[in-house]
């Protein structure tokens, strides 16, 4: 509703460690490519920075419309040392030629993704937290299931959708928080 009926093909992009590969499995069922109404979105896993730049740079000539930053913490520089998130956040908000979204809330604000409907890590820690109490309480951890946070939070940048000409519909604006 953001990008109105332009909004054709997404790109969704992770880095290559463990949390991505079970973030994808539980969200999309593994599968790489997903179809949402009449918006197609392809996701994919990188290991390496420079993977990741490629792919953002070309992500306009490749027929994207919009950007959904996943996981980045773990991306490899040329001599195999994890980069800064912060540093692979930042190159990503400056050069990607489509608008950046986000999954989490750490990675939106200025000279970060515009938003989303996003997870809040504080909200992931108190799933967490429920698990470790029954397990305190004398649960076996092999009787539990994995728990994670149902419902995200719309948050957006000013600033980003400033940037990119975007407004939000009306109906969103109640239900939004703000990082600026």
């Amino acid at each position: 509703r953001i990008m109105g009926p332009e909004l054709r093909r997404v790109l969704v992009l992770f880095d290559s460690d463990i949390t991505s590969a079970v973030a994808i499995r539980e969200s999309f069922a593994d599968r790489r490519h997903y179809q949402v109404g009449a918006v197609s979105a392809d996701i994919h896993q990188v290991s390496q920075f420079d993977d990741w730049q490629a792919r953002i740079s070309q992500a306009r000539q490749q027929g994207y419309d919009a950007l959904i930053i996943g996981l980045y913490q773990t991306l490899r520089d040329e001599h195999d040392r994890v980069m800064d998130g912060q540093q692979v956040l930042a190159w990503t908000a400056q050069h990607s030629p489509i608008p950046p979204f986000a999954f989490w809330d750490f990675s939106v604000g200025p000279d970060k993704a515009i938003g989303g409907l996003v997870q809040f890590g504080q909200v992931q820690g108190e799933a967490a937290a429920s698990l470790a109490l029954e397990i305190l309480a004398g649960a076996k951890p092999s009787s539990l299931t994995p728990r994670a946070a149902e419902n995200g939070q719309y948050l957006f940048s000013r600033s980003g959708l400033a940037r990119w000409q975007l407004q939000l519909p009306e109906e969103l604006l109640d239900k939004v928080y703000w990082t600026e």
